[in-house]
């Protein structure tokens, strides 16, 4: 349900600015394979060459590198990064132009069926498309009855294309929690999120000291779903 929803996000947040930062290419080592065993550097294309990978110009995991060349493939389709068992998605719109710099999106949620979530209210927005990553700041996400202030996320897409990885940040207010993790004050949210393994609540954009900056990794969570979000502007019923 909702609270589930919420739980799943506060559980796998981490202060913004205090995790260690993202490599999207080499490891700084004298191997070739990116600190596993496989040959794929960690992406799902098994792009490996004999070269070593740990240099400035033939990195096989600098997804930032030339771009992908099906930026059309995007147009119509649904793309989704996991947390735990649901999926976030975003429908990159009809009538999206990638070339132009910019597109139209959908936000909503992917069950653990594969089958969008109707309990889960959509949001369209636009977002900014530089080949290859598509990052989306004027969003509202909503999670179960509560929506994260201050939302932007990065979605990293490689060949086919696909969805090669994800990150979403945003502040969590203890004061919008209230209802839906059922505390009593600000005080007792903010000590439910420290629980969770977040940093303890700093102050908010207005002073009160009830807001946790988090970020937080997506992994790809499969292309299952296809086409284009259906628009949801109310739970179903029985959520």
């Amino acid at each position: 349900g909702p609270r589930l929803l919420v739980l799943l996000v506060l559980a796998g947040l981490v202060a913004s600015g205090c995790t260690q930062p993202r490599s999207r290419g080499d490891d700084d080592d004298a191997a070739s394979d990116d600190d596993d065993s496989s040959s794929d550097d960690d992406d799902a294309a098994d792009d490996d060459d004999a070269a070593n990978d740990d240099d400035a110009t033939s990195d096989d995991d600098d997804a930032t590198a030339g771009g992908i060349s099906d930026e059309e493939g995007l147009v119509g389709e649904t793309w989704t990064l996991g947390i735990s068992s649901v999926g976030v998605a975003v429908s990159v719109l009809a009538g999206s132009d990638p070339s132009s710099g910019s597109v139209d999106v959908r936000f909503g949620f992917i069950d653990e069926n594969g089958d969008q979530d109707p309990c889960s209210v959509t949001s369209d927005s636009s977002a900014d498309w530089t080949n290859p990553v598509l990052l989306v700041t004027e969003m509202a996400l909503p999670l179960g009855g509560f929506t994260l202030a201050e939302p932007a996320l990065e979605v990293v897409f490689g060949e086919g294309p696909q969805v090669l990885s994800g990150e979403l940040t945003g502040v969590f207010d203890a004061r919008d929690l209230l209802d839906v993790i059922e505390a009593d004050t600000p005080e007792d949210a903010c000590d439910f999120m420290e629980a969770m393994g977040n940093p303890p609540c700093a102050a908010c954009a207005d002073g009160a000291p009830y807001c946790v900056p988090v970020e937080r990794s997506l992994n790809p969570a499969g292309d299952d779903f296809t086409g284009a979000l259906d628009v949801v502007a109310e739970p179903g019923p029985g959520c």
